[in-house]
Formats: structure tokens, C-alpha cells, sequence
């Protein structure tokens, strides 16, 4: 799954960077008044869910206040916030024992706990690949969310991250891109609309030192293709790059590593606003769920 996983920007993935925080109280935020929603169906979300949700956060109906997964949240010291995989068409937090020792996982398939850095490349050998907490507290290889890696959804059992938007395993004139209805974990190539610009200056068989990247008009850009890193085409003190958590290509200005980039429109960039970001955590959260419930079958 993902990780959009998990995830770096996500509080989810800043809480999958520090490593467990069961011990770390987060600060819950009261959830913000709102009309009651439809009564909830499949990968339903009522609107005080959606109030959570646009904050990152999930609503926890033991307080009726908003926490972040894998925090402790309204839990016990020893407890951490999971999702309940007993409801799979719901996103609702439980409280959880905190299975590992601070900056170890649970690894679901041996039932034994690993650490993080030490243990990466034992469990997730693969390039590029980081063994993070998924949104049930379980271990999993995850493809490195800044910038943006996917794996490639038709090269099979191999698990390699390449970063979105550059050639990777795709063949010439391709791109590696965001797999239409996939996670934040899947790509897949696809013509490079930039490919002409960006072998300008460049030698038959080399890459560009950075590759040229399409700013589409319905993403806030001018239709042209600009190199990733530029600044010469965002406003003061933001680049031009992808966004960890849109996969999408963006003026942005990152403020520190802990909070997701801001995206900048025009000539000012506006204030994070992780409401912007909720539709792909949303479909991240249930991605998980069907995943966790098609590692359980086949187990």
C-alpha cells in the first residue's frame, strides 16, 4: 500500500519518522462543530469524520475529539491509536498496545519486532524502500515520500522505488508516473510530454541533470514543461517540485521537514493547508484497509 503513506508530510508519516510515539502524548484538537452526515456506508465518511480528516486526523468517538494516528492520543501510556481493521468500511480509531520498544516495528509476517534502520534492508531490500508503522501499528516497506518515490505497478515482484517523474525503469521518452487510481506507492510509465526539452544540451544515452516536468493549467500551472528545482518560475523562496502528498507538480516552500510543503499559487504561496491533502489520506486510510485485509487472506 503507501503509502499517498502514509504518509511524510501526512501526521501519520511524521509520526512514522519518529519512530512509535505510544509514550509521546499528541495534542488532540476538538472536533469542529458540524452537521450530522449520512448515515455511513461502504468507505463512507460522515461529516464529523471529514472535519478530523481534512486536519489529518481521525475522530475518536470515545472523546468526540480529533488525534492523530500512532500518537497516544486519548490512550492508556503504554496504548497507541490505530486503525480498526474490524471495520473495514470505516475509518475509526481504536486504542492499541504498543507492541515494540521506541524506533522498532512489528513485523506482521514473524510476529516479531525489528528496528527500523538497522533492520531495513534485512526486511525491505529493495532501493529506495523504508520500513515504516502502517496505520494498524504493523511493519511494512513503504517507497520514500520526499520526494515522491513509486514502485512501478508492471515490472511484478520487483519492489525497487524509483522517484516520480524521472525515466526510472521506463524506456526512452517515458516517464514514471502517478498510477491513475493507485496509491501514493504505485506508478507507471507513460509518455513524457517533456522529452524533446529535456534532452536539449543533453548526450545520446545520458540523463538531464534535472528532469523538465509538465505544469499543468489545471494545477495551477502555465502548461509548460520547467525543470524540477527551478525557481526562476515560483515565487520568492519556493521551488518548482512535486508535492508529497498531491503527487502533483507545484511551486512550494518548505517550511521545516515535519509539516507538508506549502503550495504557492500565482506569485504568493498560501498558508499549509492540510485540507487540500485529505481526499488522498482518506483513500491511503481505505487502500490500507484493503490491503491489510488481503495480507490476512493470504496468510
Amino acid at each position: 500500500m503507501p503509502a499517498l503513506w502514509l504518509l511524510v508530510a501526512a501526521a501519520m508519516a511524521v509520526s512514522a519518522l519518529a519512530g512509535p510515539v505510544g509514550k509521546t502524548p499528541a495534542s488532540p484538537s476538538p472536533a469542529p462543530k458540524t452537521p450530522p452526515g449520512p448515515k455511513p456506508g461502504a468507505n463512507a465518511v460522515t461529516a464529523a469524520e471529514r472535519a478530523c480528516l481534512d486536519d489529518l486526523k481521525l475522530l475518536y468517538p470515545g472523546d468526540g475529539r480529533c488525534h492523530q494516528l500512532l500518537s497516544t492520543g486519548p490512550c492508556k501510556s503504554h496504548e497507541w491509536l490505530v486503525l480498526d481493521a474490524r471495520a473495514p468500511d470505516r475509518l475509526r480509531p481504536v486504542c492499541a498496545r504498543v507492541p515494540c520498544a521506541e524506533r522498532e516495528v512489528l513485523w506482521p509476517r514473524d510476529g516479531r519486532c525489528y528496528q527500523r534502520y538497522r533492520d531495513r534492508d534485512l526486511l525491505c531490500p529493495h532501493a529506495r524502500n523504508l520500513l515504516v508503522p502502517n496505520p494498524f501499528g504493523l511493519g511494512e516497506c513503504s517507497c520514500m515520500r520526499t520526494p515522491p518515490h513509486a514502485r512501478d505497478a508492471a515490472a511484478g515482484g520487483d519492489g525497487a522505488c524509483h522517484p516520480l517523474f524521472h525515466r526510472g525503469p521506463c524506456a526512452e521518452g517515458e516517464v514514471l508516473m502517478p498510477r491513475a487510481n493507485g496509491t501514493a506507492d504505485q506508478g507507471e510509465c507513460a509518455r513524457d510530454p517533456c522529452h524533446r526539452e529535456g534532452q536539449a544540451g543533453v548526450r545520446a544515452g545520458e540523463a538531464p541533470a534535472m528532469p523538465m516536468v509538465l505544469w499543468p493549467t489545471d494545477a495551477g500551472g502555465d502548461g509548460k514543461c520547467h525543470a524540477l528545482g527551478a525557481m526562476d518560475v515560483c515565487p520568492e523562496s519556493a521551488t518548482f517540485g512535486i508535492h508529497p502528498q498531491t503527487l502533483r507538480p507545484s511551486c512550494i516552500v518548505r517550511i521545516n521537514h515535519l509539516l507538508p510543503p506549502t503550495p504557492c499559487s500565482g506569485d504568493r504561496c498560501s498558508p499549509t493547508n492540510t485540507a487540500a491533502y485529505s481526499e488522498g489520506y482518506i483513500k491511503e486510510l481505505f487502500q490500507a484497509h484493503k490491503s491489510h485485509k488481503n495480507f490476512k487472506r493470504a496468510g
